[in-house]
């Protein structure tokens, strides 16, 4: 009997608390759905509404878009790889700040450097190469393999206080997220668990595993040896544009007048002074101008703290005034130049000279397979050998009939199916070699530019189809894992490269 008491005692304690905890729940869901908890002008906030990161979702999808339609999946318009004659190319080459994450089209800091310049100057174009998460070193690689093949005569490279790593910072998710659990209390209470895992991650961050905390895992980028690390990125890219005969400017872009931003800048600038390439340190203008400014309106939109409007207008004013003084824009004709703004790109079809093709993978002992588009393939229908030409910068490669042969010899290549198999005349990595590939269709009088797509950019290209709706079911979800899968196996032979 004393222990039926004691259990009853104990149900009702249980019920009594757990029918406090729903009445709490519901309480701060209402507070919650009602907006007081937002925090719109909270500089350092913890907890993002739904109604914010749908906003900036929308915003990614209209990027997404836009890059889907560019070779190089840059969130730019498509651009010729055939400088026009007697034209400044200006390439503008950065991560997320370039990319846009967050950010509407035009208010991207390069796409505002366009508009300035082409107000002014009529032979001026500013081309954006950007991705996510890109550091120094992944910019200098992009350089190498794509983007010396459009001939920039200036490159401004757009420079943070992360850019001494790509992806450093591992992002914190617990176990129960995407789980039932979490789905089923999402349906009745999908503020207040949202708002609950906030604070969870911040303290856990905070004070149990700082390797997740963005500030503690910048602090510790900055060591003696990928200081040394850095220096040497930067001087090869320095090397690789003298070679080129193109000039290199560094851009310092602080997304915030922080006390943090003015130590690790003071340290990236030795890194340029030592290496005697040309940089723009634009943090005492931000200091100067956005000092008292909560840095919540800096924001590219309520939900993203990459920079937006304000901080956008002053860097794109900034790096024109620089570029004028220091005599980079040297050749440009005063006039105007139509520029192709966000709406535009969004729902135009543009076209360029450039046709990103799949890779496929290794053919022979240094060539390549590509995934054939379909007028290439139809054009190779005929054996007359000029019906289909593929030309290495200028040079016309032999066609032969066997793909087997044309991964062997250098020099070759052949259209077998719907795979395109080349080798370069040197033996090179067409991979990584820079050298521009054309394909010329004599017959149809057309040809086009061969961007290589990667198993990187494939990735990044089918995750954002995914995300953003563009595509889905149980095929796509397969082959983003591939992907992924192949994209973690090249890296691996990398890595040992790097560290030997």
């Amino acid at each position: 009997m004393i222990r039926l008491r004691r259990a009853r005692k104990i149900a009702f304690a249980m019920v009594l608390v757990g029918g406090g905890l729903l009445v709490l729940a519901l309480l701060l869901e209402m507070v919650l759905a009602a907006g007081f908890l937002d925090g719109r002008d909270d500089p350092e906030p913890v907890y993002i509404p739904a109604r914010f990161k749908a906003v900036d979702f929308a915003i990614n999808r209209d990027n997404h878009a836009i890059a889907r339609k560019n070779p190089l999946y840059c969130n730019d318009v498509p651009r010729n790889m055939e400088k026009p004659e007697k034209t400044l190319r200006i390439a503008v080459i950065g991560d997320s700040f370039i990319w846009g994450d967050g950010a509407p089209y035009d208010t991207i800091w390069s796409h505002k450097l366009e508009k300035i310049i082409s107000s002014h100057y009529s032979n001026v174009e500013v081309v954006s190469f950007g991705q996510n998460g890109w550091s120094t070193q992944d910019e200098r690689d992009f350089l190498l393999e794509d983007g010396f093949r459009y001939s920039p005569d200036v490159v401004v490279v757009g420079c943070l206080a992360n850019d001494l790593s790509s992806y450093f910072h591992p992002e914190l998710r617990f176990f129960w997220e995407g789980g039932r659990l979490e789905s089923a209390l999402k349906v009745i209470f999908p503020r207040t668990v949202d708002y609950l895992t906030s604070y969870l991650k911040r303290f856990y961050e905070a004070r149990i595993d700082r390797r997740y905390d963005y500030a503690s895992a910048l602090e510790s980028l900055y060591t003696p040896e990928r200081l040394a690390a850095f220096s040497k990125v930067v001087k090869d890219l320095k090397r690789l544009c003298d070679e080129r005969h193109v000039g290199l400017v560094f851009v310092l872009t602080p997304d915030a007048p922080s006390p943090e931003n003015r130590e690790f800048f003071g340290k990236l600038g030795e890194v340029f002074l030592a290496a005697g390439v040309n940089s723009l340190d634009l943090f005492p203008a931000v200091d100067q101008r956005f000092s008292e400014t909560n840095p919540r309106l800096l924001w590219a939109n309520p939900a993203n703290r990459h920079p937006g409007d304000l901080l956008t207008q002053l860097y794109a004013e900034e790096v024109y005034r620089y570029l004028k003084k220091t005599h980079y824009l040297v050749g440009a004709k005063a006039g105007a130049r139509p520029v192709v703004g966000g709406r535009e790109a969004l729902v135009r079809a543009l076209s360029c000279d450039v046709k990103p093709l799949s890779y496929l993978g290794r053919a022979g002992s240094s060539g390549v397979m590509l995934e054939a588009p379909a007028d290439l393939t139809a054009a190779a229908a005929s054996k007359a050998e000029t019906a289909v030409m593929l030309f290495e910068d200028g040079a016309a490669l032999k066609r032969v009939a066997d793909a087997d042969a044309a991964g062997a010899s250098p020099g070759s290549f052949a259209v077998s199916g719907r795979a395109l198999v080349f080798s370069a005349a040197d033996r090179s990595d067409p991979l990584a070699n820079g050298k521009v590939y054309r394909v010329e269709l004599p017959e149809k009088k057309t040809g086009f530019y061969i961007h290589i797509r990667d198993k990187k950019e494939e990735l990044r290209l089918t995750l954002g189809d995914i995300h953003y709706g563009y595509a889905s079911g149980a095929v796509l979800s397969e082959k983003a894992a591939a992907l992924e899968r192949q994209v973690a196996e090249e890296a691996q032979p990398q890595a040992k490269e790097k560290t030997r």
